[in-house]
């Protein structure tokens, strides 16, 4: 019997439902993929991530209440190893650069 790789674990955090639904089905449906969290907001994401602990977090740049960037600032020190992408529909340099 050949070993099988180890599925990555990803949380999706964003605040539209039909983005986030997609996204669920799209790394669930993804071979090697798997959504371990989906949350709706940067708070409830930084109560959740370290209980579930996730290979890459993809993160929407805007939310409300707390935004993406900071929730990725406070998460970092938590997810040692995990790696974060910031998503966006916005066309703003700003937050792009401050996301890096």
């Amino acid at each position: 019997m050949t070993a099988t790789p180890e599925m990555i674990a990803v949380a999706v955090v964003e605040d539209d439902d039909l983005v986030r639904t997609a996204w669920v089905e799209l790394l669930n449906d993804t071979p090697g993929m798997r959504c371990a969290l989906a949350c709706a907001s940067a708070e409830e994401a930084l109560d959740l991530l370290a209980d579930h602990e996730p290979d890459v977090v993809l993160m929407d740049i805007q939310l409300p209440g707390m935004s993406g960037i900071e929730a990725v600032r406070r998460a970092r020190p938590v997810l040692e190893g995990c790696d974060f992408l910031m998503l966006t529909v916005h066309d703003d340099d700003q937050s792009v650069f401050q996301s890096l």
